[in-house]
């Protein structure tokens, strides 16, 4: 009797880790370090029910910048953390510089996410204690050339701009240390 046919290859998992290795050389220290449990299923399931929150900060110090970001749910279940190391140069009490980075970070990563789930709809409610950088986000914005951090501004337009998904930006206060809770107003 005829051998039965070879059944095909299952086909791949998504592998997000997979994706941040095949960013250009010049977009990986945006993801410096990250994990991201489920392969961002989870964060796919949000996204797409319009729940999926992403925030970032950054630091300063002696001309060093980096960033962290945290991107959840409705719950910090399976929550994505990242780090990063902003690239230079980066003048005395460029901040914003930093904070650009952590939101560079941010988009990235969702990406990722998006293309390893097939993510074709939802939204992300991105938020910043720096609101000078929110303002990439806006549908009208352009960057300006003159700008002294035209790159790092020009490099988070253009993901946004391919972005498989819409972003709500809103600006949370910085330092709320000994200040009451509150929800993030889309929320």
């Amino acid at each position: 009797p005829p051998l039965p046919p070879i059944p095909p290859e299952p086909p791949e998992p998504p592998d997000i880790y997979n994706f941040l290795e095949q960013l250009p050389d010049n977009l990986k220290w945006a993801v410096y370090r990250c994990t991201v449990p489920n392969q961002g299923l989870t964060i796919a399931q949000a996204i797409m029910a319009n729940q999926a929150v992403a925030v970032s900060d950054a630091s300063l110090k002696a001309k060093f910048g980096t960033s962290a970001l945290v991107i959840e749910g409705p719950t910090d279940l399976h929550r994505v953390l990242g780090v990063n190391i902003v690239p230079g140069p980066i003048k005395e009490g460029d901040s914003y510089r930093c904070e650009l980075a952590g939101l560079i970070g941010i988009v990235i990563l969702i990406q990722g996410i998006c293309l390893a789930h097939k993510v074709r709809h939802g939204s992300v409610t991105i938020a910043c204690d720096n609101i000078a950088t929110l303002y990439v986000f806006a549908p009208d914005f352009v960057p300006e050339p003159s700008h002294e951090n035209f790159d790092m501004v020009t490099c988070l337009w253009n993901l946004i701009k391919q972005s498989p998904v819409p972003w709500q930006a809103e600006h949370v206060s910085g330092h709320q240390v000994g200040k009451k809770n509150r929800q993030l107003l889309t929320r």
